[in-house]
């Protein structure tokens, strides 16, 4: 018996962790909690399934989902942000509850709809620039703002969506192509090194560094196959696209190199990757060569000294731009 009201006790401690979650409303430490509930895994996944056959509107779900998922993911880090990962069917089955306690009032429908097939997705969104390790090995050199995505069936079919800029390197696997979705296209490569800027204002960058890969613009399906030291810049809105040579740069561990580079190809460059509105005074020779390394993560202050240091020039800062002097 008291057995039996210590399990009551727990059970509606949970339910109310769920409503709180639903409504937006749990702290930090509560979602952690919810989190280790073993029961969640099971016990709701049946709630789901059921719950189901009496929602109609889609739109809905998602709606609620969208919700539950960002209110979940923004107060953490890494370590939470993929424990969050193994919480997704408890999130899918919150939705079901609020679904089926409202369903009579609001989403009740008299027909079953039929099952759909659910698919997982692991979000990654990084507030800061790090690295981040795929299934496969893979990693993610991602810049701060930027996100990931990527199905709980990874390993068969390796896609990632990208939203903001990061650097993929791919660890090769046999006939396991790795595919990166943007607005309106993706890349396809095998193995390599690449750096993706996607944007919904400007559009995208694609920089390969290494190897080889495949460019596709969807709309007019076009596929161009890029070289190491090549960049495409692409246009959605009007299908565009401009594939151009880039100067000597590798990468390393988190780190560009840029050997015997002219200044004025550097300016180009650190204006692509870091987005420093830097600018070279007329005194200073285009033709000078830069040798050296840079981190992906410096802060442009740091960009700027390396460059000064390295070529002994200086440098001062105007209201919208910094010039590089003599």
């Amino acid at each position: 018996m008291e057995r039996n009201i210590k399990n009551m006790k727990i059970s509606n401690k949970y339910d109310r962790l769920v409503r709180k979650l639903i409504a937006g409303k749990s702290s930090p430490g509560e979602v952690e909690e919810l989190a280790h509930w073993d029961v969640v895994e099971t016990k709701m996944k049946k709630q789901f399934d059921a719950a189901r056959n009496i929602v109609d509107d889609a739109a809905v779900e998602s709606r609620i989902w969208n919700k539950i998922d960002s209110k979940c993911q923004t107060p953490f880090e890494r370590k939470q942000r993929l424990q969050l990962r193994y919480l997704k069917i408890a999130l899918a089955a919150c939705i079901t509850v609020l679904l089926v306690v409202g369903g009579s009032i609001f989403f009740f429908n008299e027909e079953p709809v039929t099952s759909q097939h659910i698919i997982e997705y692991t979000e990654i969104v990084s507030s800061n620039s790090r690295l981040y390790v795929l299934p496969d090995s893979s990693r993610v050199w991602m810049q701060a703002g930027s996100r990931i995505r990527f199905s709980q069936d990874f390993m068969d079919k390796r896609e990632v969506w990208l939203e903001g800029e990061s650097t993929f390197e791919v660890t090769k696997r046999k006939g396991r192509n790795f595919k990166v979705y943007i607005d309106q296209a993706f890349v396809e490569v095998k193995g390599t090194v690449f750096r993706v800027q996607s944007t919904r204002q400007y559009g995208a960058e694609v920089t390969l560094f290494s190897g080889k890969v495949d460019f596709n613009a969807k709309a007019s399906q076009r596929k161009i196959e890029m070289k190491p030291l090549q960049q495409i810049i692409f246009h959605p809105e009007k299908d565009e696209v401009i594939l151009k040579n880039i100067g000597n740069i590798s990468w390393d561990e988190g780190r560009y190199k840029f050997v015997d580079m002219r200044m004025d190809d550097l300016i180009e460059a650190i204006h692509d990757i870091y987005h420093i509105p830097v600018e070279l005074d007329e005194k200073v020779s285009r033709n000078d060569l830069f040798t050296g390394y840079m981190r992906y993560d410096d802060p442009a202050s740091k960009v700027i000294e390396k460059i000064c240091i390295n070529m002994n020039l200086k440098f001062r800062k105007e209201t919208q731009r910094i010039i590089i002097y003599k």
